[in-house]
């Protein structure tokens, strides 16, 4: 799917990410104690429509990003709004950058951005992204 392609792409493209993870159905290995960070982990549900009068395929992911630096979670308050302004520049490309891309449409009204915790092989804070994408043309079923 050039969608999840593409996601990957931008997500390497970002300088200020270390490590991405892509988990898919078929396998889901979290593991960041032995990655660098700050880490982007990608969670990505696929489908794709048809349109039955043309007989086009459009391709949409619904996708959630989760970009997160290690951090203490009995920490104080401060240090991880700390971590939090060392990873929000890093969300906003990823958001710009999404925006931006011509090839898929954004859907819905609001694309949501939350502050998250995780506690994986190591715990970590940052930012969960949710959105969905659908491809902007789609494409003639193959027989």
């Amino acid at each position: 799917m050039q969608i999840t392609d593409k996601i990957l792409n931008i997500l390497h493209s970002i300088n200020g990410i270390k490590t991405v993870i892509h988990d898919t159905p078929f396998s889901t290995n979290v593991r960041l104690d032995r990655r660098e960070t700050i880490a982007a982990i990608l969670f990505m549900l696929q489908e794709f429509s048809i349109d039955v009068k043309s007989g086009t395929r459009k391709d949409s992911v619904s996708l959630e990003v989760f970009i997160c630096d290690r951090c203490d979670l009995s920490a104080k308050g401060e240090i991880i709004e700390g971590v939090l302004d060392g990873i929000r520049p890093v969300v906003n490309e990823f958001l710009m950058l999404v925006l931006n891309e011509k090839s898929w449409v954004v859907g819905g009204d609001a694309i949501n951005v939350k502050m998250s915790y995780g506690k994986f092989d190591c715990n970590v804070v940052g930012y969960s992204i949710e959105l969905n994408l659908t491809e902007r043309q789609g494409h003639c079923i193959d027989a």
